[in-house]
């Protein structure tokens, strides 16, 4: 049996090892592609004027981009222990830390990792497409007049739009119609299914 991308579907590089689901889950994860380019940015920015500076003394004709003069009198003339150094260490720190956490954790999947047959692929449905999918199935549903589905994280959120009496019934009979159509997507991870009804001029319950 091979598997079938379902419509909106992508396949990944090649998997490497490890478990098929957190493969799946790194895979389809942004590298927080901005906040390196910013970083780069002003570190080669200050790598640039630290080198004009030092050319520039170099040649006797210093250009005074930046305040090396004023800033090594501040540090030779201000202890360690001073509330200014203190503090300026510490907001250094925080600093390196927040970077070194972006660096280090990715940032929240936007594809759907699915099941494969195939050790050697990974693939995954765009939200919307799983949103569609799913709101078809619960749309079919009998006494559905309209349905609108949210894929999150791991939980997936249904509001129906309905004329029945009984809307127990029919949240069980929603929910059970989602659950299948999931089943048959097989995504990596398990969701979870909240369907809220509102009936013809009424609230969500």
């Amino acid at each position: 049996m091979t598997s079938v991308p379902a419509p909106g579907a992508h396949v990944s590089a090649p998997a490497q090892s490890g478990a098929p689901g957190s493969r799946g889950t790194r895979a389809f994860r942004p590298r927080r592609m901005i906040t390196s380019m910013i970083v780069a940015l002003l570190l080669t920015a200050a790598a640039v004027l630290g080198l004009v500076e030092v050319l520039s003394a170099l040649f006797g004709r210093p250009v005074n981009v930046l305040p090396v003069r004023q800033g090594a009198n501040w540090l030779r003339s201000t202890p360690w222990n001073d509330p200014a150094v203190i503090t300026t260490g510490v907001v250094l720190a925080l600093l390196g830390l927040l970077l070194l956490a972006l660096a280090l954790l990715p940032g929240r999947t936007r594809m759907v990792p699915l099941v494969s047959d195939d050790p050697d692929l990974i693939l995954g449905a765009t939200p919307r497409s799983v949103n569609q999918m799913l709101g078809v199935a619960a749309r079919d549903v009998s006494g559905v007049s309209s349905a609108r589905t949210r894929v999150r994280g791991k939980k997936v959120r249904v509001d129906v739009d309905t004329s029945v009496q009984d809307t127990d019934d029919l949240r069980n009979r929603v929910t059970e119609a989602v659950e299948a159509r999931l089943a048959n997507l097989q995504p990596l991870q398990k969701h979870r299914v909240k369907v809220n009804i509102r009936r013809h001029g009424g609230r969500l319950r």
